[in-house]
């Protein structure tokens, strides 16, 4: 697959979402939130698998899911929501939380800290996105064995220049050190911390990128 190909929108079909869902829970299994969450390595996959199968199906619905592809197949997802398209209302929480309910009978006490650790993120996302609105990642992942080729800049590059072109700010958070370096070189800064599961939760880097050109 040619790298320069561009990102192109995940197919709505349940088997596509399914693997969208595990692909990211792949990518993502050593994020330090989740990890202080869900300190079991079954429980924890099991967890990500119905977090991001909901958010991927919101996504479908309210914002914008974007794959990129190999010669293996899918790469690499992302999900973004345009400006006034977050934090999900009560009414999409209901219509997309069964996918969690087995986790939920399972492991209840860890449930309740995914909704506390969720109920921080969205807080700090309304102190730091400007009253116009953002762009909003609300998550990017690519293949363990296909990182580090480019996938990234694939799906991120198209949104950030439709903000350039709209005069629009976008938003992303992430609690990996390596990560704030990475969207650093995408013009994005960091504006401030939100500190989930306190007192001894991991950090999550707010970062909040300028439409260039303005």
């Amino acid at each position: 697959m040619d790298l320069r190909d561009p990102a192109t929108p995940l197919p709505p079909e349940p088997p596509s979402v399914r693997a969208a869902a595990q692909l990211l829970s792949s990518a993502l299994r050593g994020d330090p939130g989740f990890s202080h969450v869900l300190p079991e390595p079954s429980a924890r996959r099991r967890a990500l698998d119905a977090i991001h199968h909901i958010g991927l199906t919101d996504g479908l619905r309210h914002g914008h899911v974007l794959g990129v592809h190999d010669d293996v197949g899918v790469a690499g997802v992302a999900v973004w929501y345009p400006p006034g398209a977050y934090p999900m209302t009560t009414l999409r929480k209901v219509r997309t939380l069964a996918p969690l309910v087995p986790v939920a009978l399972r492991h209840p006490w860890r449930t309740a800290a995914l909704a506390r650790f969720g109920s921080a993120v969205e807080a700090g996302l309304r102190d730091a996105v400007p009253p116009e609105g953002a762009w909003y990642l609300e998550v990017l992942g690519v293949r363990p064995d296909a990182q580090r080729r480019g996938h990234g800049r694939r799906l991120v590059g198209p949104v950030l220049a439709d903000a350039d072109r709209t005069g629009t700010a976008c938003y992303l958070e992430t609690s990996r050190e390596e990560n704030v370096r990475y969207y650093e070189a995408f013009g994005f800064r960091a504006v401030g911390e939100v500190t989930v599961l306190r007192p001894h939760g991991p950090v999550e880097v707010q970062m909040l990128r300028e439409p260039r050109g303005r």
